[in-house]
């Protein structure tokens, strides 16, 4: 099973962002443009039949008059007449048809009261306003039942033609965004390369400086100038080390079945004589029969660096224990060691590149890299793995890490 580089999962977030934000701003215009036709078209329609309505009731009626066949504003009335009525209602709620006897005479029949006691609405998509007189009251109706459903269709073909557009800037945003960050992924490609092989480079000087120096250290036993030479390089080494270590965590890598009870007390047994020889305590508890899903190089890493952190912050004659423990479905790795200089305020900064607190700077003991806990961090993040710290001012520092 291959893994994902925390680089590679950066840039898949960005991407997703991306598309995401490209699709929504397209699609907010899109419906924007949508409801602004939308109601266009409504509005449109609402005019033209008022104006039509409003065009019926235009000329006052004849009070005697009753010839339903006698038009009454010409060619229109006639186009109207087709898809609409025009009645007169007295006050005994008679009917004198002048428009639409054929068609309508029955609809008008059974919506005599409403059509009566509304000046102005609709039902379905017939739509009516009426006029009123001292002795009667002249109503038109206009069907737009036909006007009505073109804007529907109208709207549903725009709708649908929006929605492709959508799609095609969607798909159109995950080929661009690809494109978009090709530089960025080239550039930190072209970064770790840079390290690696800058890394590389200095190791071949500083062995020759370790080695010419440590000659001169034989001749000269009580030299402190070479001695600060044996000691820098010494730290030198050791960052190179850990940049080196740092590059390759973000590199892809396999996770297979391992056991990781002996991987961890392999590890931790390599501790055991620095220990012995500096009068440290140190107590390793690690249960028995535990696997772990996962990369055996970078968790067998992360167990270095956490016991290589606390026997340079443990407490003079102090003590670190070691402790994998397994319950239920968790897995628990902890190192903790007496001592801690580190403030409460300061936690959050631990897992920073180079961080080192103002007395580690200052201490020949704990000299080195200031990457160690940032590599871990990088592993955790890598396998997704949770980390938190336990500290106490002067007087312990843990760092747990949950495996599974």
């Amino acid at each position: 099973m291959k893994t994902i580089s925390k680089d590679q999962k950066l840039i898949r977030k960005t991407r997703r962002k991306i598309i995401i934000m490209t699709t929504t701003i397209v699609g907010i215009l899109f419906i924007a443009l949508e409801v602004g036709y939308a109601t266009y078209l409504n509005l449109d329609e609402t005019n033209n039949r008022n104006v039509s309505l409003d065009l019926l009731l235009s000329k006052p009626i004849d009070e005697n008059m009753s010839n339903p066949d006698q038009p009454i504003d010409g060619e229109h009335m006639n186009f109207e007449r087709q898809r609409g009525f025009l009645i007169k209602i007295d006050v005994d709620k008679n009917i004198s048809f002048y428009q639409g006897n054929e068609v309508y005479s029955s609809f008008v029949s059974t919506n005599l009261e409403f059509l009566y006691n509304n000046s102005i609405g609709s039902i379905d998509d017939l739509y009516y306003k009426s006029k009123s007189y001292s002795t009667y009251k002249i109503v038109a109706g206009i069907d737009r039942s036909i006007e009505i459903t073109s804007i529907q269709s109208t709207i549903f073909t725009s709708s649908l033609a929006f929605a492709s557009a959508i799609l095609i800037v969607f798909v159109l945003s995950i080929f661009l965004s690809k494109m978009i960050l090709k530089p960025i992924q080239t550039s930190q490609k072209n970064q770790k390369e840079f390290i690696s092989n800058a890394s590389h480079e200095l190791k071949t000087p500083l062995t020759i400086i370790d080695a010419n120096a440590s000659i001169l250290k034989s001749e000269n036993i009580e030299n402190k100038w070479i001695d600060n030479i044996l000691t820098e390089t010494k730290n030198m080494n050791s960052i190179i080390v850990d940049m080196l270590n740092l590059a390759s965590v973000e590199e892809n890598s396999f996770v297979e079945n391992f056991d990781l009870t002996t991987s961890i007390s392999n590890v931790a047994l390599a501790f055991d004589a620095f220990c012995f020889e500096n009068n440290i305590k140190y107590n390793t508890n690690i249960d028995e029969n535990i696997t772990l899903k996962g990369n055996k190089k970078d968790v067998e890493k992360m167990v270095k660096i956490l016991l290589d952190n606390a026997t340079k912050y443990v407490s003079k004659n102090g003590q670190i224990e070691l402790d994998l423990t397994q319950n239920n479905s968790n897995i628990l790795l902890s190192v903790r060691n007496t001592g801690c200089n580190l403030k409460d305020s300061d936690r959050s900064e631990i897992f920073n590149r180079f961080y080192r607190d103002e007395i580690a700077r200052d201490s020949e003991k704990t000299q080195g890299s200031g990457l160690g806990l940032s590599i871990l961090k990088e592993i955790c993040d890598k396998y997704h793995y949770k980390n938190s710290i336990e500290s106490k001012e002067n007087e312990y520092f843990k760092i747990v890490i949950t495996l599974k």
